[in-house]
């Protein structure tokens, strides 16, 4: 299924190529290396 839609309902981070839906999506966003 290489282009099915992918939905993570109760997500804490966001991936790529799903779609994130939750209370806590930005909970842990990822470290700027610097």
């Amino acid at each position: 299924m290489p282009h099915a839609r992918r939905a993570d309902v109760f997500a804490r981070e966001q991936r790529q190529g799903w779609h994130a839906f939750g209370n806590e999506v930005t909970k842990f966003k990822p470290e700027v290396a610097a």
